[in-house]
């Protein structure tokens, strides 16, 4: 019983090990990667960024870099309505998934969201008009390009 055991379990071996031979390892990374964001989440992000309502654990040379960038806009309607919303985190980003169709920004209001218990329907709304009109104003999809 055991050479048979045994013979089994080399042959089963030697399969897999044939498998794993024929497997074509994947391509070494190129010397760059290209990192593609959602422009509408970029947007908001910005927004934000700008209204000093999202919070980063250091400075980075792109937060700095793109304040720099939309300096003329700190006082721009969105901005200062992401200011005096009530309930600002990091994922209200999450609403930048609303617009799509760039360069020529559509919005879609979502059904429900979290955000419209926090800060209200109307108020979200409003904000999110605001964030496709600072994207018109300041020129955003150059910015993106």
């Amino acid at each position: 019983m055991k050479p048979l055991l045994t013979f089994l379990l080399v042959l089963l071996s030697t399969h897999v090990l044939l498998a794993q031979s024929r497997i074509t390892p994947a391509p070494m990374p190129a010397d760059r990667v290209t990192v593609t964001v959602h422009p509408g989440i970029e947007l908001f992000t910005v927004v934000q960024l700008l209204a000093s309502q999202y919070p980063m654990p250091n400075k980075s040379a792109y937060a700095k870099e793109t304040e720099a960038y939309f300096v003329p806009f700190v006082n721009h309607p969105a901005v200062q309505y992401a200011r005096q919303l009530k309930k600002v985190y990091p994922d209200l980003t999450e609403l930048g998934y609303c617009l799509d169709n760039f360069p020529k920004v559509r919005m879609h209001y979502p059904e429900h969201s979290v955000w419209y218990t926090l800060n209200g329907k109307d108020s979200v709304q409003t904000y999110m008009r605001l964030c496709q009109q600072f994207f018109e104003d300041s020129h955003f999809w150059a910015f993106y390009q």
